[in-house]
């Protein structure tokens, strides 16, 4: 039996640049499921996806939070930059090698000047 989720990525999420986000997803079936990895697109010049990479989890500032118990699984973000802006997929193998796909954009809105030189100047007192 494939993976089915319970609960997909919403089709998109919007945030602005250096604020946390948590996109999550949660499977209906978790006994079905042998992995989960996530992947990541950008926009190239010509306006479409580019190719799919693998997310580059650093356990601080981008972790993976997986619950094979729940079915809920997340990638965690501390402080989103520019370069995380994309498109995000999360493929969940069965335990006989069947893919389901969910995917979701995530914009990053960026920092007003404003805010950024506020924030420099209190990182500067601290």
């Amino acid at each position: 039996m494939s993976v089915v989720f319970a609960r997909a990525l919403p089709d998109s999420t919007q945030v602005i640049e250096e604020s946390g986000e948590r996109l999550e997803v949660e499977v209906e079936n978790p006994a079905e499921v042998g992995s989960v990895v996530w992947k990541h697109a950008v926009i190239d010049e010509d306006g479409d996806y580019g190719e799919e990479t693998p997310v580059k989890f650093d356990g601080v500032r981008v972790t993976q939070e997986d619950s094979a118990e729940t079915g809920i699984y997340a990638i965690v973000f501390q402080e989103l930059n520019m370069s995380d802006d994309g498109k995000y997929i999360c493929i969940a193998t069965d335990k006989k090698g069947g893919e389901t796909r969910v995917e979701g954009d995530l914009v990053i809105e960026p920092l007003p000047d404003t805010a950024r030189n506020l924030i420099k100047k209190t990182e500067h007192k601290a």
